[in-house]
């Protein structure tokens, strides 16, 4: 009897640590859902003041290069991802990535990894950064240029 109580015992200490692990990984979705969420008004925000992504250096407007527009994905695996692309007017698909954002409160010194599409850099944060991370790339969506 006494064995058999042991075991049980073993089983509940797992379904413990099992629901205390699931308890981390939702606490730590909800942080990275309202970080991003933030992230992500500021973005809109930036991407609404830039009126110079679709100019040519001399002066023209680029034609059937729609506006610049800022989206989510909530559930990115166990990140929470904010994305700013070029919406081509012609198309429904987005044309042009600029930068992804993915955001895993779980990720202890990474909790913020910043991906300037296409071809890079990409960078990892840390939460402390994250004021840093947010005017840079308020910054960098105002300012950006596809041609210049």
């Amino acid at each position: 009897m006494a064995l058999f109580g042991l075991i049980r015992t073993k089983k509940d200490k797992e379904r413990e640590r099992l629901e205390q692990q699931s308890r981390e990984v939702e606490e730590n979705k909800k942080k990275s859902e309202e970080v991003g969420n933030r992230l992500y008004t500021v973005l809109r925000s930036a991407a609404s003041q830039n009126k110079v992504y679709n100019i040519f250096p001399d002066g023209t407007v680029a034609q059937g290069m729609g506006p610049l527009v800022v989206g989510v994905i909530k559930n990115n695996g166990l990140n929470f991802s904010v994305i700013v692309s070029i919406k081509d007017k012609e198309s429904i698909a987005v044309n042009c990535h600029l930068v992804q954002v993915d955001i895993n409160m779980g990720s202890k010194g990474k909790e913020i990894h910043v991906f300037y599409a296409p071809n890079g850099p990409d960078r990892d944060y840390s939460a402390g950064s994250y004021n840093r991370v947010e005017n840079d790339l308020a910054e960098y969506v105002r300012k950006y240029k596809l041609f210049g």
